[in-house]
């Protein structure tokens, strides 16, 4: 049986493309979801900052934050749950969480798997 050199080249092309996408579809920056949990503490809140590094294994400190986001609120006016849709790519990070309620700042960190589903941060309740 004799391949059709027509038809051969498409399929190459098809094999290609798959491959490619194989290899670097998960290193694609797509939307994420992100909410953080405030809770009742919401009220209080004027200022929730995010900050997002690829988790290396490496503590806070030595991390490389590659996006950041500060959503301000007037007093009373944060709501609950703060939703942000950073773009990055699927994988292990290291989130740090700034809540600011007037002069009272406090810094939490959690490591979070970002696959393209919503993932919720609870700030309400400390966590090791």
């Amino acid at each position: 049986m004799r391949l059709d050199r027509r038809k051969l080249g498409p399929l190459i092309l098809v094999a290609a493309l798959l491959a490619m996408w194989l290899v670097l579809g998960r290193k694609v920056p797509s939307e994420q979801v992100v909410h953080v949990v405030l809770g009742d503490a919401a009220p209080s809140v004027t200022e929730v900052r995010l900050r997002y590094a690829p988790d290396e294994g490496a503590g806070p400190s030595d991390a490389e934050f590659t996006r950041e986001a500060t959503f301000r609120y007037a007093a009373g006016k944060a709501p609950r749950i703060v939703t942000h849709e950073p773009r990055l790519a699927g994988g292990d990070y290291l989130v740090e969480i700034e809540v600011s309620k007037g002069n009272d700042r406090a810094l939490v960190h959690r490591k979070v798997k970002l696959d393209g589903s919503p993932v919720s941060l609870d700030v309400k309740e400390p966590h090791p």
